[in-house]
């Protein structure tokens, strides 16, 4: 159970960083008026990677201290 939780959460990890450097490469291709909503994008989805990151550290930590 602990292998696919680790699978699931990589491939959170993965959409995350593959969103991020999407939106990276379209700012430069899109009107200046539309850049502010791709830097807002980018901008959510590092902050959800952070939050997969920070939650992922915590319930290892969680899980190691009931055995």
């Amino acid at each position: 159970m602990k292998g696919m939780s680790r699978i699931i959460t990589l491939l959170a990890i993965l959409l995350i960083i593959v969103v991020a450097i999407g939106a990276t490469i379209a700012f430069f291709y899109l009107p200046e008026n539309m850049q502010g909503v791709v830097l807002g994008i980018t901008a959510l989805a590092l902050l959800n990677l952070l939050l997969v990151l920070g939650f992922t550290r915590y319930n290892d930590k969680r899980g190691r201290r009931r055995k």
